[in-house]
């Protein structure tokens, strides 16, 4: 996904249109499988990805 060190506990990545077409839908997906990722929201427009390790894994899909 990245370069090592460059993600780090406070990071937060920002995807826009992640269901623009079935490329970055399934990019999206592979993103949320990376063991390093704890937390993503969902808001069909953007989606955030959270590194946080003392979090609980959730993925969150919500309407706005």
């Amino acid at each position: 996904m990245s370069k090592p060190g460059l993600l780090h506990n406070d990071t937060v990545v920002l995807l826009d249109q992640p269901y623009k077409d079935k490329e970055t839908t399934e990019q999206l997906e592979t993103i949320k499988s990376d063991s390093r990722v704890t937390v993503s929201i969902d808001m069909f427009h953007c989606c955030a990805i959270f590194f946080r390790q003392e979090q609980a894994r959730e993925h969150f899909k919500i309407r706005i």
